[in-house]
């Protein structure tokens, strides 16, 4: 919008800088007494002008400034549409990014149903004899650290939604 106006300010320098126009109208009566006799002489005066005062453009300097307004002007539609393509590709991004988000955390909760079964499979095989203690310590730190991915992943998830509201202007 500055620019546009800086433009249109550009422009009207192009044309006539002062404009005057002025009238008038008068009615004169002059009395002339003679004798024996009154004679009135009666008229009327008008005046009427128009006046305009402007810059000759001889050297070109307000052509160059129009030139140079309208180069702003289109510079700043660049870097409008410029900034539009910047906020959509941050919109995009932060969406996958979101998308990718809650894939991993649906995969981190079905790694915690195998784990778990996978931590009582451990469990009977150490009661019966056949595995180790290190074998259910290694399935317990395993299922911890997949259940402590969880809320991690849920926090990345909340900011990258808060920064799409951001982006798109939107609670």
């Amino acid at each position: 919008l500055e620019a546009r106006a800086r433009l249109g300010i550009a422009i009207g320098e192009f044309y006539p800088q002062q404009q005057q126009l002025g009238a008038s109208l008068t009615y004169n009566r002059i009395p002339i007494s003679l004798p024996y006799n009154f004679v009135t002489n009666t008229y009327w005066a008008d005046q009427f002008g128009a006046q305009a005062a402007w810059e000759l453009d001889i050297w070109g300097k307000l052509r160059r400034a129009i030139e140079s307004a309208d180069g702003g002007f289109l510079a700043s539609i660049a870097n409008y549409d410029a900034v539009l393509v910047t906020l959509v590709g941050d919109v995009a991004t932060a969406y996958v990014q979101i998308r990718t988000t809650e894939r991993q955390i649906a995969i981190a909760r079905d790694n915690i149903t195998r784990q778990q079964t996978a931590l009582k499979i451990a469990r009977a095989k150490f009661q019966y004899g056949t595995a180790t203690k290190r074998d259910v310590y290694q399935a317990e730190n395993v299922l911890g650290a997949t259940e402590a991915a969880i809320p991690q992943l849920n926090i990345q998830q909340k900011k990258k939604k808060n920064a799409l509201s951001v982006l798109l202007g939107m609670p």
